[in-house]
């Protein structure tokens, strides 16, 4: 009966984990799409070779590009929790999460989209150029039509990257995947574990999901948060 009841809340915190997950890879895809597509469109056209040259537009854009594709997505993670927590009120869940995978994720797909732009032949841009077309025109009548398959590709790459963004902020009790460390934790729990798990504290100070082993203990004389393992006397 215990192993039933242990299954039946297995099953139940996997399926809402991975609902959970798609909610948050799906919403940040759209947002990473809406971002990275327009700027990565800017860095080519605002080049001094490009059909609207803005070199010092370009030189910023192109700085913050690589600054945000530099950080370490952990360090983002932690570094944008005022940030999630002005524009969504909580650093907790699903919804919470998408910041920071959407800030995490765009420079890498404008990035995508500026080296998939660069692959169109220049003739066919020179050639709406030749009959009086405008930027918006080469843009949109050249530029993207043509690239459209290494976008799409670009695109799925990035959806694959967000899915592993998904999984670091769950760790931290930022979306569907702690209910997949949750799950993974009932049924240790059903393997007839001792109960002596304590739960440690996360970078974020309120997820309950992240647990120590039996034989981890936290220690009080050390810093604050920090959390060390003791051996037990007598356990092997």
């Amino acid at each position: 009966m215990q192993s039933r009841l242990n299954l039946d809340t297995l099953l139940d915190l996997m399926y809402q984990g991975t609902v959970e997950t798609l909610y948050m890879v799906g919403v940040a895809a759209l947002f990473t799409l809406l971002l990275g597509l327009p700027i990565g469109v800017l860095l080519v056209v605002t080049r001094k070779e490009g059909v609207l040259p803005l070199p010092r537009v370009n030189m910023v854009l192109g700085l913050l590009i690589n600054i945000g594709r530099s950080l370490p997505f952990v360090v983002l993670l932690i570094a944008l929790i005022p940030l999630t927590r002005l524009l969504v009120g909580t650093t907790l869940g699903s919804t919470a999460a998408i910041v920071p995978i959407t800030l995490g994720a765009f420079p890498f797909f404008a990035r995508v989209v500026e080296n998939a732009l660069d692959e169109v032949d220049k003739g066919r841009v020179e050639a709406v150029l030749a009959m009086g077309g405008s930027g918006w025109h080469v843009v949109a009548k050249a530029l993207l039509p043509e690239a459209l398959p290494a976008l799409l590709a670009g695109l799925t790459l990035t959806v694959v990257m967000l899915i592993g963004f998904s999984s670091m902020a769950g760790v931290i009790g930022g979306g569907g995947d702690r209910r997949h460390f949750a799950a993974v934790g009932a049924a240790g729990a059903g393997r007839g574990g001792s109960g002596g798990a304590g739960t440690g504290p996360s970078p974020l100070g309120e997820s309950p999901f992240i647990r120590l082993p039996a034989r981890c203990q936290p220690i009080k004389k050390r810093a604050r948060g920090s959390l060390f393992c003791n051996d037990i006397k007598g356990s092997t």
